[in-house]
């Protein structure tokens, strides 16, 4: 077992595009300079080549972008182009036949989305001690370094690095390159652990079966308030670090009600993996859940 790095040559499936460079892309035949930007809709920044800085909302899908004139440079012009929905629809069509790929091969995927600092990894672990280790692949989604992947295979988990080099998510193209470098086998369970962000991952498929998502008793109970998108798409949410609850001002009913309220069919479920509290509900939960997809 070992690290890789995968760099998203082609991000979103758009050629030429350097997300943090500036770069360009393809529309229609026609190559256009790409000032600086952030694909997501769920409020990212995004800065035009003039300079000017654009805010979008989750609801706001036809967004005006400055482009230049990839020859000279020197005419400017604004053209209103639905770019956003041509990514997502380019995304979504591999999601689908990567989800299709996996459920014929009998590999059921889930997508563990949290914040930075959630215990995703280390609630991996503890999970994969509960389910076998034998059975269990992650692929780690990290801007820079390969930290999480080291402390899996360490653990006698199987693991694939995938390095962002800045992005602030995963996408479909990301997985289906990974999937040309690691081998599954029927009946295995592949954790994609994506980029620790509450907003842009959310938004992405990635050919997973299910999402779940993590939130930790530190960050607060005001989550699926502020955070409403990727509540709304998970099949569970585990609330991670029980362990610590009587240290902090969390409050339960505030945090559950607030789910289901967004998503009143996600399974909700605490969890310690310090001390394995919840690891054996919420594993035996996911088994049902291979049965019923697979």
């Amino acid at each position: 077992m070992k690290s890789e790095i995968i760099k998203p040559e082609l991000c979103n499936g758009f050629e030429n595009r350097d997300k943090r460079d500036g770069g360009s892309f393809d529309i229609g035949g026609s190559t256009k300079a790409l000032p600086h930007w952030d694909s997501c809709r769920g409020g990212c920044h995004k800065t035009a080549a003039n300079g000017n800085s654009i805010s979008k909302g989750f609801a706001d899908k036809n967004v005006p972008y400055l482009l230049t004139n990839s020859e000279s440079h020197c005419e400017i012009r604004v053209k209103q182009i639905n770019l956003e929905e041509e990514i997502f629809r380019k995304n979504e069509e591999l999601a689908s036949k990567l989800r299709v790929e996996f459920s014929k091969k009998g590999i059921f995927v889930v997508n563990i989305l949290g914040s930075p600092g959630c215990g995703k990894t280390t609630f991996l672990k503890a999970l994969a001690a509960e389910l076998g280790k034998e059975r269990v692949y992650v692929i780690e989604g990290d801007l820079e370094s390969d930290i999480d992947t080291q402390a899996l295979i360490n653990f006698g988990v199987r693991a694939y690095q995938i390095n962002t080099l800045g992005g602030c998510h995963l996408d479909a193209p990301m997985i289906e390159k990974a999937m040309q470098k690691i081998s599954l086998k029927k009946g295995d369970i592949l954790f994609i652990e994506n980029v620790g962000n509450l907003v842009c991952p959310a938004e992405f498929e990635i050919g997973e079966h299910i999402k779940v998502v993590l939130s930790s008793v530190p960050e607060g109970s005001d989550k699926p308030y502020k955070y409403p998108i990727v509540f709304e798409k998970a099949s569970a949410v585990v609330l991670t670090k029980t362990d610590i609850l009587e240290h902090f001002d969390f409050d339960k009913a505030f945090f559950e009600n607030g789910v289901k309220k967004l998503n009143k069919l996600a399974s909700i479920f605490e969890t310690s993996a310090k001390n394995s509290g919840g690891i054996s509900e919420f594993s035996n939960w996911l088994l049902g859940k291979v049965k019923e997809i697979l």
